[in-house]
């Protein structure tokens, strides 16, 4: 039968996780500034490429939910624009 359990590969973003947040404030009217702490379980060794990795693999996490975000806000405005248009008609 065998196990389902996968290994997350290098870079994935499965590999980190939230340890802190270590502060949350608006920096200005507009923004909100975040520091947080994030550990990444390395794949093989102590070697340079797992801190390259960790790096990357935050950005796509960051990628993936900054795309999330943005194809929901569209979906919202077409829904938006759809509704105009039978408002119209």
């Amino acid at each position: 039968m065998g196990s389902e359990y996968r290994e997350p590969r290098p870079k994935s973003p499965e590999r980190l996780k939230l340890v802190a947040i270590e502060s949350a404030k608006f920096i200005d009217q507009d923004t909100v500034q975040v520091k947080a702490t994030l550990e990444y379980d390395r794949w093989c060794c102590d070697d340079m490429h797992e801190i390259v990795d960790a790096v990357a693999a935050l950005e796509r996490a960051l990628e993936s939910g900054i795309r999330s975000a943005e194809d929901e806000r569209l979906e919202g405005l077409k829904k938006e624009l759809e509704d105009l248009r039978e408002d119209l008609l």
